[in-house]
């Protein structure tokens, strides 16, 4: 205020001393004129009283002047500074944030009423108590140390755990600055914890299945990739159990998607409770298993084995009248002799796994170097050779299958599927050959090259309206490639990129569900459409689907078949839907095999469908050509 008054002071005085020095300079021209018909200057001296006058006359003016210019300045300024300390409190008083003023030791001296909502007393009760009263140990010192020492104008920022007067448990954001002319300190507090819950159940969602709470598959393979590591540089050993269940489709069939829930949650709880603190056990998704012992040899591991197989068939969920059971099979590799890398071994695991399931229900199988199992790898890696020939030579084939509009009955889109011609020029589906391209780092290739004949058909088809559907794997996901090659693709295509329908697979979600949202971002930041595939297989993703920019969601073919027959898929399917309008979402049905199944999916409000009831899959130049000719 003081420093604006004596600007415009200033400002006042210069305008009443140039009007001075003007009336002076006029006063002695004048003087000059009448000298100058004077013989003498002694002649001019009866001017002198005039000059006098004239100067006693500027002063009061400029006296009266000064006098009229503070009584106008001065209120306004008080009023102004009033008006803006009445501001500042009303702001301070209405923050959410709790607003502090501290003395140099940590005592608070003022503090906003919004004390009371962040830390529990109202301020008159805070003032006198020291910051560091709700602060943890550590942290309270931390903050103490800076006041004691913090002399500069910048402001320091601390996120702390803190308490409320009644001892619950906070976080707080503190930012602390000292305040100019004074000895004291403003502390700004901020309760973060809501914020900071948050980003671990985020933190957690990256690295744990959604529905049993275990680890996921990426947790699994990054504590694996350590163990294998520890192993090699201190000469360890240990092995790796693989498991999967088997009932648990009949449990869904029979009693529903929700009881097989329930049995994978209390299967995950007993196999936890069980399980050596040091292991890491995981769902690696759908109905399959993983648990790594450290230091195990191989009739440790087989003993393991067998209280798994005792523990898993030992577990009954009652279900409506009915008992919900599952039995499983395990695979065991040990590490390092048979696999020294995440790949190696895990391919072992899920082999003497396939082994076991052979030999009939709730069995153990432990991994062998014999020549039969040899053959077996050896097999694998002929597959793997075979899908890079093919990749390299273009014997890659896409189909396509109608979705239509469930209404008009209409095609409105196609689904791209691949098949890879055989020596003998005999088509070998995905089945055989897509679990060998995802275990040896093929599929993210095949995705890419699926990408390009979606986009040359769609550049083909000369129809605006149409769509084509591409399937993505959980690692073509998380791979920078394939969003490099996307992003590439469409800009040098004409195609609008709305026309082109990315289906991710609901448990490529719940595989890694943080990266998965960042990269379903990245692509529809680009213009493409993104299809949420087998939608309900799992039911985690009902927690998070508003959290995922989707367009539409296909219902997993399991609810479909039985649609004319369950009671309880015809409400999980209406439940979908009315989840999947209020979202905004349209819904996809497949595996439509039946007209009844088609008018069901009508009378419960289904956008679209595709199925053999439709359309079998046929070469994608054969529909398109066929089109064409309509």
């Amino acid at each position: 205020m003081t420093k604006t008054i004596a600007q415009r002071i200033t400002r006042y005085v210069s305008v009443f001393v140039l009007v001075a020095a003007g009336v002076l300079l006029l006063v002695a021209g004048v003087a000059l004129r009448f000298t100058s018909r004077r013989s003498t200057w002694g002649e001019a001296l009866w001017l002198l009283p005039w000059i006098a006058a004239g100067i006693a006359i500027v002063y009061l003016v400029m006296v009266v002047a000064l006098r009229v210019g503070l009584r106008r300045i001065v209120p306004a300024e008080m009023a102004e500074s009033l008006a803006s300390t009445s501001e500042y409190r009303l702001l301070v008083d209405n923050l959410e944030d709790v607003v502090m003023t501290l003395a140099r030791d940590g005592v608070i001296r003022q503090a906003s009423p919004s004390a009371r909502a962040v830390l529990g007393s109202p301020p008159e009760e805070l003032v006198g108590s020291n910051i560091a009263d709700f602060l943890d140990e550590e942290a309270g010192a931390q903050v103490l140390d800076w006041i004691a020492s913090g002399t500069g104008a910048e402001a320091a920022r601390f996120t702390l755990n803190a308490h409320r007067s009644d001892e619950e448990p906070i976080v707080v954001k503190i930012t602390l600055a000292p305040l100019p002319g004074s000895d004291e300190v403003q502390a700004i507090v901020r309760d973060v914890t809501a914020r900071k819950q948050h980003e671990i159940e985020l933190l957690r969602m990256a690295s744990h299945d959604l529905l049993t709470g275990l680890h996921n598959r990426k947790r699994f393979e990054e504590d694996l990739s350590r163990e294998l590591a520890r192993a090699n540089r201190s000469q360890a050993h240990g092995a790796v159990l693989w498991f999967g269940l088997d009932g648990l489709k009949d449990v869904n069939r029979t009693l529903g998607h929700l009881a097989g829930d329930e049995l994978l949650v209390a299967i995950a709880r007993r196999l936890k409770a069980t399980t050596r603190a040091e292991s890491s056990l995981a769902r690696l998704g759908g109905d399959e298993f993983a648990v790594v012992l450290p230091e195990a040899d191989a009739p440790e591991a087989t003993a393991a084995a067998e209280r798994l197989l005792k523990e898993v068939s030992d577990v009954a969920v009652p279900v409506r009248g009915n008992v919900a059971r599952a039995t499983c099979c395990v695979g065991i590799a040990l590490y390092p002799e048979q696999g020294g890398d995440v790949n190696e071994i895990l391919s072992r695991a899920d082999m003497a796994m396939s082994r076991a399931k052979r030999a009939g229900s709730s069995q153990h199988c432990i991994f062998d170097d014999g020549e039969e199992w040899r053959d077996e790898a050896e097999s694998g890696r002929v597959w793997a050779e075979f899908v890079q020939i093919a990749l390299a030579e273009d014997n890659l084939i896409a189909y396509a299958q109608p979705i239509i509009d469930v209404g008009t009955r209409e095609v409105v889109a196609y689904e791209l599927l691949v098949r890879i011609f055989g020596a003998d020029g005999q088509l070998i589906g995905p089945d055989r050959f897509i679990p060998i391209a995802e275990r040896w780092g093929l599929i993210v290739d095949i995705d890419t090259w699926m990408l390009g004949e979606a986009v040359r058909i769609l550049e083909a088809s000369g129809d605006a309206d149409f769509l084509v559907n591409v399937n993505v794997s959980p690692r073509s996901l998380s791979d920078g490639r394939f969003l490099e090659v996307l992003k590439r693709i469409l800009s040098v295509s004409a195609i609008a990129p709305r026309r082109l329908v990315i289906e991710i697979t609901e448990t490529a979600v719940i595989f890694d569900i943080t990266k998965a949202g960042e990269a379903m971002r990245s692509i529809r930041g680009l213009g493409c459409r993104l299809s949420l595939d087998d939608f309900g297989s799992g039911f985690t993703s009902f927690l998070h689907l508003k959290q995922l920019p989707v367009d539409e969601i296909k219902i997993d073919g399991s609810f479909v078949r039985g649609l004319c027959e369950s009671l309880s898929d015809e409400h999980l399917v209406r439940a979908m839907v009315e989840m999947a309008r209020g979202l905004n979402m349209r819904t996809t049905a497949e595996f439509v095999e039946t007209e009844c199944i088609l008018g069901m999916l009508a009378s419960l409000g289904v956008d679209m469908a595709q199925g053999y009831v439709i359309d079998r899959p046929r070469p994608a130049d054969e529909v398109m050509e066929a089109r064409r000719l309509r």
